[in-house]
């Protein structure tokens, strides 16, 4: 092989690095900044596209309207029009109140403790996040999808409002962060319920009767 062949096909593989890295799902072990920020490191050179996006993350199955510890939880990313398809994806469960103030992700809510699982679907991946495991979830190759759907069950620890938020990628200079669910509240317990109905109550005979608790 002459010297300025070798050099170029050199130049080649590094070059394309970054395409496989991607093509294979969200870096997170090689980049682990990724799991605060939730934006794309390989190929991706261009900031997140400010237009109206055209994808939808939902929550299309619970045991009620709201989440319980070991209760898994449906969700769904999809395309709005049928014509935008995304290529790759990053999704992860955040504390619903700091997302409203429109931080950067980064400083934006905790990636919980809940665990993902890809549904049986081959083409997805769970991601571990921190010190937890399968805490966050992506592709596991880049192909053109229109429509997604993945599991989430909650940790003990579990107790605050939470949203789904997600960065997709249509294509590789082509990407929108920021993607969120709605609100999905924590369960309260019937016993919860009953244990305050019933503290209330006493409170209100004894204030009645004037004794003191």
């Amino acid at each position: 092989m002459q010297p300025m062949t070798a050099v170029c096909l050199t130049l080649a593989l590094i070059t394309l690095v970054p395409v496989s890295a991607y093509k294979k799902g969200p870096p997170v072990d090689e980049h682990p900044d990724i799991c605060g920020s939730m934006s794309p490191k390989e190929g991706h050179i261009v900031d997140p596209e400010k237009r109206p996006l055209p994808f939808a993350l939902t929550i299309v199955s619970t045991p009620s309207e709201c989440y319980a510890h070991n209760k898994p939880v449906t969700v769904k990313l999809a395309t709005t029009n049928n014509r935008t398809y995304f290529e790759g994806f990053l999704v992860q469960a955040r504390l619903a109140d700091s997302l409203k103030n429109n931080q950067p992700l980064q400083f934006a809510g905790l990636v919980l403790e809940g665990t993902f699982d890809t549904n049986a679907d081959p083409q997805l991946q769970t991601l571990s996040c921190g010190n937890s495991t399968n805490n966050a979830l992506g592709h596991r190759e880049a192909k053109h999808y229109f429509m997604k759907t993945f599991r989430w069950t909650p940790s003990r620890t579990s107790v605050a409002p939470i949203q789904f938020v997600a960065t997709v990628v249509h294509e590789k200079d082509e990407y929108w962060t920021g993607v969120t669910s709605p609100v999905l509240e924590r369960c309260v317990s019937s016993a919860s319920s009953i244990y305050v109905f019933t503290t209330t109550l006493v409170m209100v005979v004894c204030a009645t009767s004037g004794l003191m608790i």
